[in-house]
């Protein structure tokens, strides 16, 4: 409720130009495509750009739900608390979905995957893999956003902390010997992450509304957290949540940093520099 009281706040008296611009990108595009005349095609070319920069100047919208989410750490600390609490409900299959649910938060602080790419890849044996080596999980797999045109996987070997969350969903109510077998069994039949008490997979919207459970807005917004969380980091920060989100481009990210989130990068390098500096350097000024 509150992250749509801020995107409603954010829509009062201006029209949310991203909106606009995407559908008059559509217009122009489906004009040359299908051959309407020059000047049809400049008409909308014209208003696209004069859109294009009214967006520039527009803070997105996911910047406004950020404002009452939890960052990255709390959420994770959230999710802990939901793998605990699964263990007190009575109904096995509660106790099913919050495990789920909790593994779903978790795994979205490392590796901020699209819902495609969590219906899709997040599956035993296929995009999440077990190394026997580590004892560690790690993701990789070639996103579905850009598969057709990026040819390198994305490869996030997991701390053994998020690997506490995964086991729960393999075990479930098992006792913990099984886990070895029940997870050589998930591999060899390339299973879901997330599947029902049934056995089912989860639907492809089911992760979004995990995610909306806990912050008030889907799964996608995650991508967005984990730049605000990392600013403080430094470059080391900004780069893996450039990694684990598969921005390609130091353009894109960009569109995902919030002005928080540049502020507290400015503070961090202003910090770094008076760390850095030597008393020595200010005894002659005094």
């Amino acid at each position: 409720m509150r992250a749509r009281s801020a995107e409603k706040e954010a829509n009062e008296g201006e029209p949310r130009w991203a909106y606009l611009r995407s559908t008059w990108e559509e217009l122009h595009r489906f004009a040359k495509v299908h051959g309407l005349s020059h000047a049809t095609c400049i008409a909308l070319k014209k208003t696209l750009d004069a859109l294009t920069m009214n967006e520039t100047d527009q803070e997105p919208l996911k910047f406004y739900k950020l404002e009452n989410i939890k960052p990255s750490g709390d959420l994770l600390a959230d999710a802990r608390k939901i793998l605990a609490e699964a263990e007190r409900l009575e109904r096995v299959d509660w106790r099913h979905a919050r495990r789920n649910r909790a593994t779903a938060i978790s795994l979205g602080t490392a590796v901020p995957a699209r819902p495609e790419d969590v219906h899709k890849n997040h599956v035993f044996g296929k995009g999440l893999f077990w190394d026997a080596d580590t004892g560690n999980y790690r993701f990789e797999y070639r996103p579905q956003k850009t598969c057709g045109t990026v040819a390198e996987p994305l490869r996030i070997p997991l701390n053994p902390e998020y690997g506490a969350f995964i086991d729960a969903v393999i075990l479930q109510d098992q006792d913990r010997r099984y886990l070895g077998d029940l997870r050589a069994q998930a591999i060899a039949a390339q299973r879901p992450l997330y599947v029902n008490y049934d056995g089912s997979p989860c639907a492809y919207g089911w992760y979004s509304r995990q995610w909306a459970a806990i912050t008030g807005t889907g799964g996608q917004i995650a991508r967005t957290v984990i730049y605000d969380s990392f600013a403080s980091e430094g470059e080391f920060g900004l780069q893996y949540a450039k990694a684990s989100t598969f921005h390609k481009t130091d353009a894109i990210p960009e569109k995902y940093r919030s002005m928080k989130s540049k502020e507290v990068s400015y503070r961090t390098a202003q910090d770094l520099i008076f760390a850095n500096r030597s008393d020595d350097d200010y005894a002659d000024l005094i």
